[in-house]
């Protein structure tokens, strides 16, 4: 069977019942598999079955020592979704936990942050994903998405950090190449902290920038960004970060520097 609407198979995780529901039209699932990879290193195969109750899905069973885990959904052996599943309420993190409220199963940010059509622009949710994921792992930051005239080119938002190490992170967003957004954004970088010097702050403030991108760069982009000592955050990377929303969370200070750390090395994301 030829799958074409994956965006149409989502899996959600129902904490009260402790099953993997998988929804999908009915007629994709015997295409549909779905496997779970625990913390511990363990994985194990999900046997989906139309249950009595709770719908297309299955039961994880967690092995002994476990409080977390990776769920992949297959069709046709493509990768259709993921979802990072919680074995307790309450080991992962206050943002998140919030934003599920919100947004249960985080499925809006994730499909905002696949740059998923959707009648409001892909470029706008984008944006809109990312300074949600921002907060939602304990950054202060702030969307300047809504911008007119001269300040149209400067930064979709800005991370303010002043534990630690102080640090303002200019934030640009974008669902095409980002190639054309890294010298725009040095040197909005030089402006800045230009201008917190002139307003007698700048002292021991680090000024940065960061590019998240919904598509994956090339080699150029990437020599070019670390030039810069500009990470660019691609598909990959973003995902890791969203994965690390159901997990207990660093310092601030610490997660904030691997994301910078990825001008100068490739970020993983995934302690």
């Amino acid at each position: 069977m030829e799958i074409v609407a994956p965006l149409s198979i989502r899996g959600r995780y129902v904490a009260d019942t402790g099953r993997v529901v998988v929804e999908c039209p009915a007629a994709f699932r015997r295409n549909i598999k779905a496997a779970a990879f625990f913390d511990n290193n363990v994985s194990q195969s999900l046997i989906l079955s139309n249950g009595s109750a709770g719908g297309f899905g299955a039961e994880m069973r967690w092995p002994d020592g476990t409080s977390f885990a990776t769920v992949h959904i297959t069709a046709e052996g493509v990768t259709v979704d993921s979802l990072e599943v919680q074995r307790w309420r309450g080991s992962g993190n206050l943002g998140a936990a919030v934003n599920g409220y919100f947004d249960e199963g985080h499925g809006w940010l994730r499909d905002a942050l696949a740059a998923a059509p959707n009648r409001d622009g892909r470029q706008h949710n984008f944006e809109r994903g990312v300074v949600r994921l921002l907060a939602s792992l304990g950054f202060s930051v702030i969307s300047y998405a809504e911008k007119t005239g001269a300040r149209q080119s400067r930064p979709d938002a800005v991370i303010i950090h002043d534990s630690g190490t102080a640090r303002v992170v200019l934030v640009e967003c974008t669902i095409e190449q980002p190639m054309k957004k890294i010298s725009n954004l040095a040197v909005r970088v030089q402006e800045l902290s230009k201008h917190l010097g002139s307003q007698g702050i700048g002292r021991g403030v680090e000024v940065r920038g960061v590019i998240f991108s919904a598509t994956e760069p090339v080699g150029a982009e990437v020599t070019d960004a670390a030039d810069h000592e500009i990470p660019i955050i691609g598909p990959g990377q973003i995902q890791n970060l969203l994965a690390r929303m159901g997990r207990p969370l660093p310092e601030a200070d610490t997660l904030l520097s691997e994301i910078l750390g990825c001008a100068a090395n490739p970020f993983a994301g995934s302690n």
